[in-house]
């Protein structure tokens, strides 16, 4: 009776005791939920809107949902998604010479469709300082990644980078499509290509 009574005694005290720790226990915090096209943090580089561009820019021309004339001879390309990216890639057709901020004709980008000289300092970058408006932010200069030079056969457009004056940095005759720059190197010197182009003079 005393040995019976012994371990009675014996398993309510470790039952007890192992009541008071899982009492104790702290909880443990609920597990992240794994990541979704609903809960996955949006894109850091947010693509703007036509309609933010005609907001800030009242003499700009709305020209599709992802285009915007942004002055005589530069057509603004705005893509939203990867698909239009696709399609604003392929519509630099004939007569064209497209030049973007990404390799493979990614990013936002410009069309030119006229002969001139496009000094792209004197043009702000989609950031939130548009053409003609607000202080001074990114600029369109040092920004090329890839170009298509799709104008009449033959055509030349050259290529500038400021370095005190203007150097003829590369050039192309059409038909001609870069789809890196980082891979080309500067004609004048054989240095680095990519995201050095400050003026354009498409013919």
């Amino acid at each position: 009776m005393r040995l019976t009574r012994t371990l009675a005694t014996l398993a309510g005290t470790l039952t007890a005791a192992c009541a008071i720790a899982v009492t104790a226990a702290p909880a443990q915090a609920a597990p992240e939920p794994s990541p979704t096209a609903s809960t996955a943090p949006p894109s850091v580089e947010r693509q703007v809107t036509v309609d933010e561009v005609l907001r800030l820019n009242p003499k700009a021309e709305k020209i599709s949902d992802t285009e915007v004339k942004i002055a005589d001879g530069m057509i603004l390309m705005l893509p939203r998604n990867a698909s239009d990216s696709a399609a604003l890639a392929a519509s630099c057709s004939y007569q064209y010479l497209c030049a973007w901020e990404h390799s493979g004709g990614g990013g936002n980008g410009i069309r030119f469709y006229t002969c001139g000289s496009y000094d792209l300092s004197g043009y702000h970058y989609p950031d939130g300082a548009w053409v003609g408006t607000g202080a001074a932010g990114a600029k369109w200069n040092d920004r090329f990644s890839s170009l298509n030079n799709n104008q009449t056969t033959g055509t030349r457009a050259n290529f500038y980078n400021w370095e005190g004056s203007w150097k003829l940095v590369f050039w192309t005759y059409a038909p001609d499509w870069r789809a890196n720059l980082a891979i080309d190197k500067r004609y004048d010197n054989g240095g680095q290509l990519n995201d050095i182009i400050d003026r354009v003079v498409p013919c």
